[in-house]
């Protein structure tokens, strides 16, 4: 039986910002990959677009004399992975992941599902074609072969509508055909002076995969916010939102293996 697995390193295990460079990272990386059986860890640039690279395939390439780790050359805020024992793995601070496995293909994608990545400004543009309306979601399955009835997923290791706020996107508020979780933020910075206007991404990234036809019962979805503290008052994870932008980052992963 084939079995994906997943999981986040958070602020207590490292800072995983590619900012530090690619010597760094494999550091890092390497400090918490004890007992993980990875022969290879394929971590796409992510820069909020909503393309999509496979390991082996396209542009990726060796960016460390450490040959487990690899980068892709352009940017790509998604990784597929066609065999066990390969991790995708995405630098995120407060964007959540998804996470697609084909159990019929045995295939796997990571996707940083950003607000950029659910809801491209493609969007607004009218000379945009339609194709790069699209999510990075739609992309996923549609472009790359994922069929949806085959399809488990998971969605979380993001923040929460609690902390997140979207008036920075006045674009997408003041489009009435769009139609989003909105609500307002009750926690954070962005909830004070005054509650800010915010969007459920979890919620967002799970309305787009039932869309495509991926039955909601194989859904998972962490709601855990990485901008709040956990009940002991304790922070664990870096957040873009709480700590500004020069924050540290995450890495939120997923292998499967048989």
């Amino acid at each position: 039986m084939v079995e994906y697995m997943r999981g986040m390193w958070n602020a207590h295990l490292g800072n995983f910002s590619p900012l530090l460079g690619i010597d760094h990272l494999a550091e890092e990386i390497e400090k918490n990959m004890t007992n993980r059986a990875w022969r290879k860890v394929f971590a796409p640039r992510c820069e909020f677009t909503t393309r999509i690279v496979t390991l082996g395939q396209e542009d990726a390439f060796l960016a460390t004399d450490n040959t487990w780790l690899v980068r892709s050359k352009q940017p790509a805020d998604g990784g597929i992975v066609e065999c066990p024992e390969q991790a995708v793995m995405i630098f995120n601070a407060d964007c959540p992941i998804v996470v697609i496995f084909d159990e019929q293909q045995e295939r796997l994608a990571v996707l940083h599902a950003g607000l950029d990545c659910l809801l491209p400004r493609a969007i607004f543009d009218r000379r945009a074609e339609k194709k790069q309306k699209r999510s990075i979601i739609e992309v996923c399955v549609e472009d790359h072969n994922f069929h949806p009835a085959s399809l488990r997923a998971f969605v979380g290791f993001g923040i929460g509508p609690c902390c997140y706020g979207i008036e920075h996107r006045q674009d997408i508020l003041q489009n009435p055909s769009i139609d989003l979780p909105v609500s307002r933020t009750t926690r954070g910075p962005r909830s004070r002076p005054v509650s800010q206007r915010s969007v459920d991404l979890f919620t967002l990234a799970v309305n787009q995969l039932t869309k495509l036809g991926v039955p909601e019962d194989r859904i998972e979805v962490d709601y855990e916010c990485t901008s709040c503290a956990n009940s002991a008052g304790v922070y664990r994870y870096h957040s873009n939102v709480r700590s500004g932008g020069a924050a540290p980052r995450n890495a939120s992963f997923a292998w499967f293996l048989h």
